[in-house]
This record gives structure tokens, sequence and C-alpha cells, in this order.
């Protein structure tokens, strides 16, 4: 079993044709959306049009900026499925790609699937164990590399090629709703994700000495 798991903020339009592609549910079993404080376009008001109880909905209370990475930690901390597959609200996935999934859902143990940057399948306890994304970068927009390296260390890493059949592509012309930043605070933010990096223990016990939800959110009923 499998849950598709993403993250909204303020774009309904994404959202809507994130469900209509992706949620193919011979596929994933469970959709789970984290709404990341949206306060124009909550999520709750997208999901009207969908009357189906496979679909679950968080909401987290207070907006900080980007937090999407502390939103997957709480959606995989929901994760009621063997599998979770990540994926960003402004990608589709490819007929190809779903049977790449299908097909991998058979993997050997100790192994994850990654399709893109930042987009990936790995067990709910795979991510759990990593200590999943350090929260505290919350705010940063940065964080993907630091959990790729602790993945890395714990398992093995199926790679899909993104130029064939698993290639993600946009649905909507245009960004989907992100807090915008400066290219001087980006700059800052990497800095701050190679500083954790590089003092990062290698040492899996310590990964959790970090408390992942470190914020107030809600379960949302549809």
């Amino acid at each position: 079993m499998n849950t598709l798991v993403t993250t909204y903020y303020e774009d309904p339009d994404y959202l809507e044709k994130y469900i209509e592609y992706n949620f193919q549910e011979d596929v994933f079993s469970h959709l789970i959306i984290v709404d990341d404080a949206s306060s124009k376009f909550p999520a709750k008001k997208v999901l009207t049009k969908f009357k189906n109880e496979n679909i679950s909905l968080y909401e987290i209370k207070e907006d900080i900026g980007f937090n999407s990475h502390a939103a997957r930690n709480l959606a995989a901390t929901q994760c009621k499925t063997e599998w979770a597959t990540f994926l960003d609200v402004d990608h589709i996935l490819t007929s190809e790609t779903f049977d790449d999934i299908i097909r991998f859902v058979e993997l050997e143990e100790n192994e994850w699937l990654w399709f893109g940057d930042n987009q990936f399948m790995i067990p709910s306890k795979y991510f759990l164990a990593a200590g999943g994304y350090d929260e505290r970068l919350n705010g940063y927009r940065w964080g993907t590399f630091l959990i790729q390296d602790r993945l890395d260390k714990l398992f093995s890493r199926e790679m899909l090629n993104p130029c064939n059949s698993t290639l993600l592509t946009r649905t909507l012309k245009g960004m989907p709703g992100i807090t915008r930043q400066s290219e001087e605070q980006m700059k800052k933010n990497k800095a701050k994700e190679a500083e954790i990096r590089i003092n990062s223990s290698t040492n899996p016990l310590d990964w959790h000495k970090h408390k992942m939800l470190t914020f107030e959110w809600n379960k949302i009923c549809l």
C-alpha cells in the first residue's frame, strides 16, 4: 500500500490538477495533503470538489514562510501505509512513472526510489528512521541534501531517469504558491543548511535529538 503526499500553499489550480492527474487509486491507496497555513486560498475549499474518504487534510497553524519540509514530516507521521510517495504539488506523473511505482513497491529490503529533485518514494519507516527533515531549517527553503545524506547512509537508493519515462512535468504556467525570498536570503539559507550538514552526526541515533513536529497543526474534517 502506498500513500501519495504533497504540501500546499495558496494555489488551488495546482492542487486541483495534482489530484486529478496524480491520485490514481490503483496506484495510491491514500492521499495526504498538508496545507502550510494558507490564508487566502485554503486547501479545504479545493477539496470540497473531491468527495473521497481516502483524502486526508492537515493544516499548519502559523505561516512562518517556507515550511514545506516540516509539512512533509507531519504527513509521514500520519501515514498508515508501508510506502509514502513525496511529490510536490507542481508535478504530475506520466503513465510510465505510475508503472514504475507499482513495480518498485516490490523492491527488496533497504531500498528507496528517487524520481528527481526532492521527489521520491520510500517505506514510511525508513523516512522516520532517518529523523525526517531537520526542522532547525524550518523557514529556510533548504534541507533536501541533508535528508538525502541520511537516507543514503542507511539505505540503497534506486534512481529513475528523469529524461525518460519518469519525466515530471508542470501542468500550469507559472510557479505554484511558494514563499518568495531574495537571492541574498537564499544564499544565507543555503549556507545554513551547509553548516548543519557538515556538522551533522553520522550516527543515526543522533538524528532524533532534534524533534519533529515543532509547530502547531490540526487535522481538518472534510
